[in-house]
């Protein structure tokens, strides 16, 4: 991920599984990009709304009814997130509506069971700040809770999940990043690549990456 400017940001990426066949080789390409439109920030405290366009293409079969972009489908995707900062909570919300660009979509052969393209998709996410009790300097540990509600509710035919996911996040010298979380299905109509799963990712920042323009004196 690239922040470009102070409110975009742009990320790229490309997908390794061997999930939908025999042997581990490339299976998708992704692009996102988000725009901060809106900002109120104040000392420990910020309201922020962004506006998010995600796409991806991906090599793999048409499988299962959820209509998921990170790997598993071909489509687009746009959305608002909203996030109020109060000292040491954060409250997200997150909307959005996902349209798949698979080929069969396009041709006239019938599908039987019918295949989803649309979706709307909600999610809820709630943090906490555990440590430290008191900032002394920015090498110290961050220790957060999450955790999130995520759902989805396709279009023609109808159906949906609705899955909650708590997660702890651990922040070392301010640009290294740990995260891991359990996602559960707590209920669907759908059939779906996975019911419960363990996340994991590793994140690293680079800060001040770009020089900044010199005005002449």
């Amino acid at each position: 991920m690239v922040g470009l400017y102070k409110k975009i940001s742009v990320r790229a990426g490309i997908g390794f599984s061997n999930m939908h066949t025999s042997s581990f080789k490339r299976e998708s390409f992704f692009l996102f990009g988000k725009y901060r439109f809106f900002s109120v920030d104040e000392i420990h405290r910020h309201f922020r709304m962004a506006a998010f366009l995600s796409a991806s293409y991906s090599y793999a079969l048409f499988h299962y009814d959820e209509v998921e972009l990170m790997g598993d489908k071909t489509g687009v995707a746009v959305g608002i997130i909203a996030t109020q900062l109060s000292n040491k909570f954060a409250l997200s919300g997150t909307v959005s509506h996902s349209q798949l660009l698979d080929s069969s979509r396009f041709n006239d052969v019938v599908y039987l069971p019918t295949r989803i393209y649309q979706a709307i998709n909600y999610s809820l996410s709630s943090g906490y700040l555990l440590f430290p009790r008191e900032y002394k300097n920015f090498n110290q540990l961050n220790v957060s809770v999450f955790l999130e509600l995520l759902a989805q509710q396709t279009i023609s035919p109808g159906k949906y999940y609705f899955d909650l996911a708590p997660a702890a996040q651990f922040i070392l010298n301010s640009n290294l990043k740990l995260n891991l979380s359990y996602r559960a299905q707590l209920s669907s109509d759908m059939q779906r690549i996975s019911k419960n799963k363990w996340q994991f990712s590793l994140e690293r920042t680079f800060l001040n990456t770009f020089p900044k323009n010199k005005k002449a004196s």
